[in-house]
């Protein structure tokens, strides 16, 4: 049976969407390999409900591969940016990626200090990995336990005047690598909107510093 592209819309005006797009997408195939839109032979009610159900599957399966796949690459982008790091932390400041983020952590936190167990929460690791980290950072003259004035039984780690003036040249080499990693990849557009969405990925997290 010929329809027109009216009448076929007309005939399918209660379909799904999916059946929609599906009759769009046959005739816009017919047009690439030169037959008249208005002269399409439509298929038939059961192959579009086919079609459509296929499609929708085939768009689920490309949402999760999405999925993955874009959680693949963030883990992928961050174990390089800790590569390029790792190296130069060390070397000129005497630091680690872990312990630069420690420190960025008490920067950014009210008073600049935080017990053990907050800072285990927003560095995403366990309270016995804090304590192996704050001890020779303490040793070193780096970090020093403030008790509570109101609560002898409460402590924080607050870094030293030492340990800011380190984390303030460190974070010059982390704003230096930073820049070369995006400079030559990226307008300014793009940074914009890279920004907002990693945004949406951090904001309202425990572990969010900007």
């Amino acid at each position: 049976m010929v329809l027109t592209i009216h009448h076929a819309c007309t005939l399918h005006h209660h379909k799904n969407f999916e059946s929609h797009l599906t009759i769009l997408l046959f005739n816009v195939q017919n047009i690439a390999t030169g037959i008249f839109l208005s002269t399409v032979e439509m298929p038939s009610t059961n192959e579009i409900n086919i079609l459509a159900y296929e499609s929708n599957m085939t768009y689920i399966k490309i949402m999760k591969n999405l999925h993955d796949l874009n959680a693949l690459r963030i883990l992928q982008a961050a174990d390089e940016i800790r590569s390029r790091l790792a190296g130069e932390f060390s070397a000129v400041h005497g630091l680690s990626v872990n312990e630069y983020f420690l420190l960025a952590h008490l920067e950014n936190a009210p008073l600049n200090r935080l017990s053990r167990t907050e800072l285990a929460k927003r560095m995403h690791i366990s309270a016995s990995t804090i304590t192996r980290m704050v001890a020779p950072m303490e040793k070193i003259g780096l970090l020093e336990r403030v008790n509570d004035p109101r609560d002898a039984r409460l402590s924080y780690v607050a870094p030293t005047k030492a340990a800011r003036t380190r984390f303030a040249e460190a974070r010059k080499t982390f704003t230096k690598h930073a820049e070369f990693m995006f400079q030559d990849r990226w307008n300014d557009e793009e940074m914009e909107t890279l920004a907002a969405l990693l945004y949406r990925l951090v904001s309202g997290t425990p572990a969010n510093l900007t």
